[in-house]
């Protein structure tokens, strides 16, 4: 059974997913073994801002194409919703399953025609598969975050942010203790606030949900 699995994962078209899988696998028991933050290590932020407030940029005529697609296909996802990293391990892990048991029932001969048109398929229909699978998750990342929100004191707050910020949108992320915790934020209109700056948290904009924050000199923190 092992040298099959060995055999078939080392295929031109499972050999991707194969590393991946081994990656993971890796982080995953060092994160069990250490105790490392559940983002196992990976540093995985976007540059785009993900919730349900982008329903207004996506087809719009205030961003680009490429950026309202990007924007839709990580909605459709769940990333924003549900941790990066946790939708990209489902990914990985329904390929490799998913091909392994298709190869080894229709393409014993390891054809590499064959096997390439397998994993195309099996990629596109993995994509619907862990949106539903990642979709209950949802509620509890949610819940999670607010009872970290909670647990800390948010205005007045220095925080570092993630993605552009704009007066609609933007990420950041506040630090208490060893643990980041991610934050919806938007500054003033007019003005716009680089990734990676240093923000002040004002206050909170129950309306569109989003704390509201002023960038602050790099410097005072040297």
């Amino acid at each position: 059974m092992w040298n099959e699995i060995l055999e078939y994962s080392q295929q031109s078209y499972m050999i991707f997913w194969s590393v991946l899988m081994l990656i993971f696998v890796v982080l995953t028991t060092i994160s069990l073994v250490s105790g490392v933050g559940a983002d196992l290590g990976l540093d995985l932020d976007l540059d785009i801002d993900i919730d349900g407030d982008v329903d207004a940029d996506i087809g719009g005529t205030g961003g680009s194409g490429s950026g309202s697609f990007l924007q839709a296909f990580c909605i459709f996802l769940n990333i924003g919703s549900v941790p990066i990293t946790f939708v990209i391990m489902t990914i990985v892990a329904l390929n490799w399953g998913i091909g392994l048991e298709l190869n080894q029932a229709f393409n014993s001969s390891h054809n590499i025609f064959i096997g390439w048109l397998m994993a195309g398929i099996t990629f596109c229909a993995t994509l619907p598969v862990s949106k539903f699978l990642t979709w209950p998750l949802k509620k509890f990342f949610k819940a999670l975050n607010e009872d970290e929100e909670d647990q800390i004191k948010i205005i007045g707050n220095i925080c570092e942010t993630i993605t552009t910020v704009t007066h609609t949108s933007g990420q950041a992320n506040i630090k208490d203790g060893p643990t980041l915790v991610g934050l919806m934020v938007k500054c003033e209109e007019g003005i716009s606030i680089e990734k990676g700056k240093k923000a002040i948290i004002l206050e909170k904009d129950e309306k569109a949900n989003r704390y509201v924050v002023s960038q602050v000199e790099d410097n005072l923190f040297n």
